[in-house]
């Protein structure tokens, strides 16, 4: 365990869009210690202990893992559509940086990894209709993202398989801010938008796992349950969203 009072979580990435949307809560719980190219803003109160580097550098991520209770996976690029769909750019991220950062895990111990992979490993059709609800449905991705965010999980696999390394695999579903989800109206649709509150909550719940195996589990806003029923979060994390329910 680190010297502080709370644990030590590394989030790589975490600079990053969904990364200000939840670290000032996960913070509530957690020292944060944020792996990014650019510094966690100052406009956030959180305070954040920031490291910088690229998620390609294997020593900076080694340094980085020094003293560790957990670590975060929730790089994604620069977030722009041109960059998210760059076979480079997502191939770095997303395949690469989490080799490295596993590989940074297993060497340093840390035994409580989670990494923040996204529904778009379904990208290109109707997730709102309900045929996407068990996380048993064989990917397709259309997108060169969502592609390697899979690919990504298969880094995860291997993790486990060789070295016994759990991860819990959380596929996210359009993080968004409380206020963003309230007050904008998704119309005649399902609303599986999530929000800032509810997906730190699948987090926490998350981080919060004994070492056992590796999950692969759904987390979206849906609190219909008319396209998913969050059936593996209930069942393994004890979360469902709240966010939005009439």
């Amino acid at each position: 365990m680190s010297v502080d009072t709370k644990p030590l979580l590394l989030v790589v990435g975490g600079a990053g869009y969904v990364g200000r949307l939840v670290l000032p809560l996960l913070a509530e719980r957690w020292t944060l210690r944020v792996f990014d190219r650019v510094a966690f803003p100052e406009d956030l109160t959180t305070a954040v202990e920031t490291v910088l580097g690229d998620v390609t550098d294997a020593p900076a991520l080694n340094l980085a893992a020094q003293g560790v209770d957990a670590l975060l996976y929730m790089a994604m690029g620069t977030g722009t559509d041109k960059n998210i769909q760059d076979p480079g750019a997502s191939y770095d991220v997303n395949v690469k940086g989490v080799h490295l950062a596993l590989e940074a895990a297993h060497l340093h111990g840390i035994r409580r990894v989670v990494y923040t992979s996204s529904l778009s490993v379904h990208d290109g059709h109707d997730l709102t209709s309900g045929e996407y609800d068990l996380e048993e449905t064989p990917a397709e991705p259309l997108s060169v993202y969502g592609h390697t965010k899979l690919l990504g999980e298969h880094v995860a696999r291997f993790f486990w398989r060789k070295h016994g390394l759990p991860v819990v695999i959380l596929r996210l579903f359009l993080p968004v801010s409380l206020e963003r989800k309230l007050s904008e109206a998704p119309g005649d649709t399902v609303d599986c938008r999530t929000s800032a509150p509810d997906l730190a909550r699948a987090l926490l719940s998350a981080l919060d796992l004994a070492p056992d195996e590796l999950h692969v589990i759904h987390v979206t806003g849906d609190t219909s349950g008319k396209a998913f029923r969050h059936v593996r979060s209930k069942a393994i994390l004890g979360w469902e969203p709240r966010d939005g329910a009439q």
